[in-house]
């Protein structure tokens, strides 16, 4: 009895731990609970992942299980595409053993796929359908549904197809509609910086006429004035001379008036007729090569006369030899000009300065002297308008055109021509010219 009892209690026992485990393999087996972060619709497709993997297994029970239940999980949420294919699964496995049924089935998806017009549903039903045709040996129906199921998808393919030229037309329409908003912008920015230009061209061509104008007044009021005065004042002197009747003394002053007033015409006359040829002819470069230091002495021996009569003094520092490759007669006109400049304004007894120096391929000339200086206001006049009369420390008259003159000459050049100065202390001009080789 006892060993009854032994050999008893393990069965039982085995018993209990195989009903245990089977428990435990049916829960775990069991749908996944509806959690408030699923969907329905994630819930079905978990469910019909799930009822794939059973069948893959070769549990075709549980999986024809978790499709009734995605089945009606799809019916209750009214998602008619996932209630289709649910039927279509659970056609799938009864073909095997109840065809019949399984038809239902795909009838029943079948009028679902056709209420939603989804034909690429219809053809995966067709070829289901034709599957448990040829089971049944029913060939005819069989053929039938695999035409269908031909016929929807060479449909599907022609409509994809259309769907596919009709989204490449849309985007080459985009495409297009962009390049032509790029290029109308492009256009209009363009015409933008073209009127830019133009109106800056026509501000600048307006600007320039005004300076000519001023120039042009001013260079009247010279001829006006400048010229024609002298040029009575010397045929009047001249009479009275022939005449004979001033007295031999005032006659030997007047003399003397004469030639001075003789060289500022000669002087004012050479400027303009310097400026008048090179607004006429334009200013023309003839290159050659000199020294510019003999030049400079040249002009030096040319304003010897009113050096001396100012009592003036000229520290020349420039080196023995210059070698300059330019125009000759444009760095003389601006040597004699600056010079001429110098002396006017010196005090008498002073001395006027002239320096250079060289950087790379520039040769810096400066002609300093010890005179009146130049006000800040002045010199602004002197960079915009060119002309403006002024007078030296005895009287001596000015009118800025041969600096204007000497400008247009030092840009031709390669060069040009500034200034420092102070009043009561004097002024420094400045000349560059590009040193070129021969």
């Amino acid at each position: 009895m006892h060993a009854k009892v032994k050999k008893a209690i393990p069965a039982r026992i085995l018993s209990i731990f195989i009903a245990v485990s089977s428990c435990l393999t049916a829960c775990a087996q069991q749908p996944p609970p509806v959690t408030q972060t699923d969907t329905i619709k994630e819930h079905v497709e978990k469910l019909t992942d799930t009822a794939h993997q059973l069948l893959a297994g070769g549990d075709r029970g549980k999986a024809l299980q978790y499709h009734k239940q995605a089945l009606q999980h799809s019916k209750k949420a009214r998602l008619p595409e996932h209630e289709a294919r649910s039927l279509v699964h659970i056609a799938r496995i009864l073909k095997t053993e109840d065809a019949g049924k399984s038809l239902e089935h795909l009838n029943a998806a079948m009028n679902i796929a056709k209420e939603i017009n989804h034909k690429q549903l219809q053809s995966d039903i067709y070829l289901a359908m034709a599957e448990v045709y040829r089971q049944q040996e029913n060939y005819t129906e069989a053929l039938h549904a695999l035409e269908e199921h031909h016929r929807l998808l060479d449909s599907l393919f022609t409509l994809n197809k259309k769907h596919e030229i009709a989204r490449i037309q849309a985007e080459d329409k985009r495409q297009m509609e962009r390049w032509l908003l790029l290029a109308g912008l492009s256009t209009v920015a363009i015409v933008a910086i073209v009127l830019a230009v133009y109106f800056r061209k026509i501000k600048k061509l307006n600007t320039a006429l005004q300076q000519s104008n001023l120039v042009k007044d001013k260079l009247f009021s010279i001829l006006a004035h400048d010229l024609r005065g002298p040029a009575a004042n010397i045929a009047q002197s001249l009479e009275l001379i022939e005449a004979g009747v001033l007295p031999a003394g005032e006659q030997q002053q007047l003399l003397e008036q004469l030639g001075k007033q003789s060289t500022a015409f000669a002087n004012t006359l050479q400027a303009l007729l310097d400026w008048a040829n090179s607004q006429l002819r334009g200013i023309t470069n003839t290159p050659v090569l000199f020294d510019a230091r003999e030049v400079v002495e040249n002009n030096i021996q040319v304003l010897s006369g009113q050096l001396t009569e100012k009592q003036l003094y000229v520290e020349d520092k420039l080196p023995a030899t210059v070698p300059l490759f330019a125009d000759r007669h444009h760095f003389d006109i601006i040597i004699r000009n600056l010079l001429s400049n110098a002396v006017k304004f010196s005090h008498p007894g002073g001395t006027i300065h002239v320096d250079m120096t060289e950087e790379n391929d520039v040769y810096v000339f400066a002609v300093r002297d010890e005179g009146i200086g130049i006000s800040p206001e002045r010199q602004k006049q002197l960079n915009t308008a060119g002309i403006d009369v002024s007078f030296g420390t005895k009287g001596e008259k000015g009118t800025g055109l041969g600096l204007m003159l000497s400008k247009e000459f030092a840009k031709a050049l390669g060069g040009n021509i500034w200034l420092t100065s102070e009043e009561g202390r004097g002024t420094t001009f400045y000349f560059s010219v590009r040193r070129k080789k021969q």
